[in-house]
């Protein structure tokens, strides 16, 4: 019997991502989506009219997860994630849960105990741990084939473009807060995967009340450096560097397949995956580890527990943060 699939939400990363790939996955056969949530009836109407003409639209997310579905993906603004994601665990349903996971701790642990008790898979789509490059540095880094690594530097940003439909990303209420809330879950996850514990030095931003659009975020892995530098404000490289002893590894979310290795002597060496793929082959392999993982076969996914560790982090970073220092706004002296 072919997998039943619900979604909530019918913002950006459905309309980009989940809403091509499940309707090609259901035009292979592979699976049915049944049903679609949104508060918003436009919304709504257009993911199912463009991709789900099928699927029964749902004014109420407890419809939703009241129809006979075996995965709710939870792709709603983050502010919500918590209630559905619990609502549809206590209704039997697995839940596949877009970043960030929640927007507090407390909320996160709230789901975790919820899936554990139900028994029923929490997981939480940190989609760049199947970007191939991902699990090329993983190994670089976990084996020490240049040997151990001196210093992280992240530096990732540039003026948002994400096609959103309302004013979610810059409300604090809605969102958790700005391009840490935005980028962090995936790049601390990252991080995360490849170094082990991370221990959180500092935190600066520019928020001054509203959501911060650049962010410098110093940690410790051990006795690793790690630094992330973040804005909305300009374009950046957009690459995390790891500096090892005999080589310097550069990988960028934009090359999936790949990594850039450049050795103490000078050598450039292009790391590559078995396969090529875009963002969207990302997003399928992160579905099929979920299904798999429902059919009772050990894949990888990113269980809600796991995922909690950067909840936690990213929620001290904002409850210990520092001003940005900004001397373009002190007054002219002379």
């Amino acid at each position: 019997m072919l997998p039943s699939v619900v979604i909530s939400g019918c913002g950006a990363v459905v309309n980009e991502y989940y809403g091509p790939l499940l309707q090609r996955r259901e035009l292979d056969g592979q699976l049915r989506v049944i049903g679609v949530h949104d508060p918003s009836p436009d919304r709504m109407r257009a993911v199912v009219d463009r991709h789900f003409p099928s699927a029964r639209p749902c004014a109420v997310f407890t419809d939703l997860v009241g129809l006979p579905a075996d995965l709710v993906i939870v792709a709603a603004p983050p502010a919500t994630h918590a209630a559905q994601v619990i609502e549809a665990l206590e209704a039997g349903r697995a839940v596949l849960c877009e970043k960030p996971m929640a927007l507090t701790g407390a909320e996160a642990e709230r789901m975790v105990v919820t899936a554990e008790r139900t028994r029923r898979l929490l997981a939480v789509a940190l989609v760049r741990r199947w970007h191939p490059s991902s699990r090329i540095a993983r190994w670089i880094v976990r084996s020490g084939l240049f040997g151990s690594v001196h210093s992280v530097d992240v530096f990732e940003g540039g003026p948002f473009r994400w096609p959103v439909s309302g004013p979610g990303y810059f409300t604090r209420s809605l969102s958790g807060g700005g391009v840490l809330a935005d980028l962090g879950p995936h790049l601390l996850d990252l991080l995360h995967d490849w170094l082990g514990e991370l221990e959180l030095l500092e935190m600066q931003d520019d928020a001054m009340g509203g959501v911060e659009a650049n962010a410098l975020v110093r940690l410790r892995a051990g006795n690793v450096p790690v630094v992330l530098r973040l804005t909305r404000d300009w374009e950046r490289p957009n690459e995390i560097t790891v500096q090892f002893d005999q080589a310097m590894l550069r990988w960028r979310p934009d090359d999936i397949s790949h990594v850039t290795v450049t050795t103490r002597d000078g050598q450039a060496l292009k790391l590559t995956g078995p396969e090529d793929g875009d963002f969207l082959d990302s997003f399928g392999a992160m579905l099929d580890a979920v299904l798999e993982r429902m059919a009772g076969c050990p894949s990888p996914v990113v269980e809600g527990r796991e995922a909690l560790t950067v909840v936690r982090l990213i929620e001290r970073a904002y409850r210990d943060r520092l001003p940005m220092v900004m001397p373009w706004l002190e007054p002219a002296h002379g």
